[in-house]
C-alpha cells in the first residue's frame, strides 16, 4: 500500500511542475470532490484538491502563492539589467567607470534573491488519503520528505497560538507523531483545509 501511494505521489509531483499551468481546480477545488466531502466553502487558491480514482483516493496539494512565474522573473530581471546598465553606461561614458561593477553586483544580488524566492514558492505539500493510509510528502519537483499515518487513527488538529498575533498551526497527528502542513496559508485558509481533510478522513 505504501509503495503504491509513493508511486502515485511521484506521478502527481511530475504533473505539478512549477512551470505547468495548473487546471481550473486551483481556483475552486474539484467540484466532484467538494460535493463528496460536503465542503461548502471554496478551497483557497493555494490548495488543489483532486480525486484520482473511483476508489475514493484523494490528494490535497498545498503550495505557496506564486505571484510571478520563473519565466516572468527572467523577463523582469532582464528589464532591470537593461535599465541599470544603461544608466551605469551613461555614467561610465563620463569617466565614472566605477559605477559599472556596483551595478553588476546589484543585479547579481537581485538575481539571487529572485531565484531563492522561486525555489521557495515551488515547495509543495501533498496529502494523499488512499485506502487505510494517509501520507504527507514535502518537496519541490519530487518528494523530499514523507510521513505515513494510519487513516483510522489520523486526526486533523488546529493548534491555536498561545501568543496573540501569532498564526495557528494545522497538524496531522497520530500516536504521538505529528506533522505541520499549510504553514504558507492564512488562518481562514487553514480552517477551510482542516474541514476538507476531516471530511476526507
Amino acid at each position: 500500500m505504501i509503495s503504491a501511494m509513493q508511486n502515485s505521489q511521484h506521478a502527481f509531483y511530475k504533473r505539478l511542475s512549477c512551470n505547468m499551468v495548473l487546471p481550473a481546480i486551483v481556483a475552486s477545488g474539484s467540484i466532484k470532490l467538494r460535493r463528496r466531502l460536503s465542503v461548502k466553502a471554496r478551497l483557497p487558491r493555494m490548495i488543489v484538491a483532486q480525486s484520482q480514482s473511483r476508489a475514493g483516493d484523494v490528494h490535497f496539494v498545498i503550495r505557496p502563492n506564486q505571484s510571478l512565474s520563473w519565466r516572468g522573473n527572467q523577463v523582469f530581471l532582464a528589464g532591470m539589467v537593461a535599465v541599470s546598465f544603461s544608466i551605469a553606461g551613461g555614467f561610465a561614458a563620463q569617466g565614472l567607470w566605477m559605477v559599472l561593477p556596483f551595478a553588476g553586483f546589484e543585479m547579481l544580488v537581485l538575481a539571487l534573491a529572485l531565484h531563492q524566492c522561486c525555489v521557495r514558492t515551488c515547495q509543495q505539500e501533498v496529502v494523499s488519503i488512499a485506502g487505510s493510509e494517509v501520507q504527507v510528502a514535502v518537496g519541490r519537483e519530487k518528494p523530499e520528505r514523507s510521513f505515513t499515518f494510519k487513516r483510522c487513527w489520523a486526526r486533523v488538529i488546529i493548534d491555536q497560538a498561545k501568543t496573540r498575533g501569532y498564526p495557528s498551526r494545522l497538524l496531522i497527528r497520530s500516536h504521538g507523531r505529528q506533522i505541520e502542513i499549510g504553514a504558507c496559508l492564512i488562518d481562514d485558509e487553514r480552517q477551510t483545509l482542516a474541514a476538507a481533510l476531516r471530511r476526507a478522513l
